[in-house]
């Protein structure tokens, strides 16, 4: 181990200490476990109930626990008396909204999605840790979003990411959906690079144990296989549906049926379309987008990915990549519209922290969703209760959500104006309810300022690291690096790939810096198999063979189905 690494090492065990209250300096998830009140009352509301394109004027809305169970005109609906009252004249009270497509890199974004009444959310890369925000989520003790969540992604190799599975074997796709639902994800994922045999087997053992399959077509299976008897239950984007070759003559009667096949497949799209206003974004105006207000609550990991050194929208082509974006998006915009012209479900999803702010981006989804030529109802429709309906049918042990009716789970957002007017009225919000716990605007502003207090130094020293890295100036960016973990103990102030990224590119220079680079990423995400397995790699490669097959354990015992990690445990020391 480098004497860098050992610094680290030092400073990870009294980060530990400090977390365990030694002096960690106070978070945000500390000070927001306080009970909800048992029974809360919206009198005299305006109800969007999303069960039909209407409203219910003058109604009250009765909350006990988690669930809704009262509603109908104020004038007959008695309300309990212990109940805490919300004044709902002149508002209008609809279901929380539901982020299909996101990557969350730190628990305290929770309260973000939460401020942009995002109250359920689908993670489509899970992990360890996600299981357990999940279920402290689920118990009371962390307030955020209702979460259900996938396993990590399944891939061929090399993998797309290094904290996907790796799975080349029939046999290996298999053991990987039996651990993923033995472990208790709510969803499998399946990546671009699966062979068709290996996702046929991914696909057939996870409608055994009766878990969703969900993500992109392989290139090997195509779309048609994909739509058809042995294919997947949702896709994760439009542009999966595009990645063949179509003769210009033969392209709009192709997506003809391309839809009609996934109408008759029962099949459901996550179109993820704002990630593509995201790039356009960042490609106009990078720094706008970094002083952007939102980049106050956002996650120091995201923020890694943000920055110029890292940022996906820089390209060679500025002006190429922008255009075809322009051209993809627009295309997507007619897809939308034909796939719900044609009552196929359509979800909203973000791809957010990877794209975009959490919460916030729900709401680009919503506009592009409007400017695809659906009516409001219909885009609130895919971010309520379409997900709502899709999840209580095929997710185990879920509750049913998404409308406002008794007998749902008490997700509701309290909003100033008429969202079947404006979509951008869904974030006029003076209240969020989640599973029944409500917070006002004020109480989610207070929490969120929070968050930036927290944040704010971190910001400073995440690209400062960065560049040290670039240089190779190693000691200083060990200490830059424990001054980070100082002052967020518990987290991880710098993204997974950010540190692949600066490992990678200095490999072909200095290899020595770059085993220092993945022996950080290991030591500040512990329970990634990835970091392990990249660390293991590179160890290889380097003929240190012994500590490449430890790391190689490690990933093991964190999933035991990783087709590169078994392959180097299975040298001899």
């Amino acid at each position: 181990m480098t004497s860098a690494s050992r610094t680290l090492g030092a400073a990870l065990a009294l980060t530990a200490a400090a977390a365990a209250g030694l002096g960690a300096l106070p978070r945000v998830t500390a000070a927001i476990q306080s009970p909800a009140p048992t029974v809360v009352a919206f009198e005299h509301v305006t109800v969007v109930p999303v069960d039909g394109e209407r409203v219910l004027r003058d109604h009250t809305v009765v909350v006990r626990g988690r669930r809704i169970v009262g509603m109908g005109p104020a004038n007959r609906t008695p309300v309990p008396r212990d109940a805490r009252r919300v004044d709902g004249r002149g508002r209008y009270l609809m279901p929380g909204l539901v982020d299909m497509h996101v990557h969350p890199y730190d628990p305290d974004q929770f309260v973000n999605y939460l401020a942009h009444g995002v109250t359920t959310i689908g993670v489509l890369n899970g992990s360890p840790p996600v299981l357990r925000w999940r279920d402290e989520v689920a118990r009371g003790t962390r307030l955020g979003p209702t979460i259900y969540s996938a396993g990590p992604s399944l891939d061929g190799a090399p993998a797309g990411n290094p904290t996907f599975l790796s799975v080349v074997t029939p046999e290996q796709g298999r053991r990987a959906v039996q651990q993923i639902a033995d472990r208790g994800f709510d969803f499998v994922k399946v990546y671009s690079s699966l062979t068709r045999e290996t996702y046929g087997a991914i696909v057939t053992e996870a409608r055994a144990r009766r878990i969703p399959v969900v993500g992109h077509i392989p290139e090997s299976v195509g779309v048609d296989s994909a739509l058809g008897p042995g294919g997947q239950d949702v896709v994760a984007h439009a542009e999966e549906f595009f990645r063949e070759r179509v003769d210009s003559a033969r392209r709009e009667a192709r997506l003809l049926d391309v839809v009609r096949r996934a109408k008759r497949a029962g099949i459901a799209v996550i179109l993820t379309l704002s990630g593509y206003a995201d790039y356009i974004r960042s490609i106009d105006d990078l720094q706008g987008v970094l002083s952007d207000p939102e980049m106050r609550y956002a996650s120091p990991a995201a923020y890694s990915e943000k920055i110029p050194t890292h940022n996906r929208s820089i390209r060679p082509n500025p002006e190429q990549f922008r255009a075809d974006l322009e051209r993809a998006l627009a295309r997507f915009l007619v897809f939308t519209k034909l796939l719900s012209d044609s009552g196929v479900a359509v979800m909203l999803g973000t791809d957010t922290e990877i794209f975009g702010f959490a919460g916030a981006s729900l709401h680009e989804e919503l506009r592009q969703m409007v400017a695809a030529g659906l009516t409001p109802y219909q885009a609130l429709v895919a971010g309520t209760s379409e997900p709502g309906g899709w999840i209580a049918r095929r997710v185990r042990r879920s509750e049913r959500f998404g409308r406002v009716a008794v007998g749902e789970r008490a997700d509701l957002l309290l909003l100033a104006a008429n969202p079947l007017d404006d979509v951008n009225n869904t974030d006029r919000i003076e209240g969020v309810m989640v599973a029944g716990r409500w917070l006002p605007s004020d109480r989610l502003r207070t929490l969120r300022d929070s968050i930036a207090r927290q944040y704010r130094p971190l910001r400073a020293l995440v690209p400062r690291f960065d560049s040290l890295v670039a240089a190779g100036r190693m000691a200083e960016a060990s200490t830059v690096l424990t001054e980070l973990r100082r002052l967020d103990p518990g987290r991880m102030p710098v993204a997974q790939v950010v540190m692949w990224v600066n490992a990678r590119r200095l490999l072909s220079t200095d290899t020595l810096a770059a085993i220092q680079v993945l022996e950080w990423n290991a030591a500040m995400f512990p329970e990634s198999h990835g970091a392990h397995t990249e660390l293991a790699r590179v160890l290889l490669a380097h003929r240190d063979t012994s500590r490449a097959v430890t790391e190689a354990r490690r990933a093991l015992r964190i999933f035991p189905m990783h087709a590169p990690a078994e392959g180097i445990a299975r040298l001899r020391r």
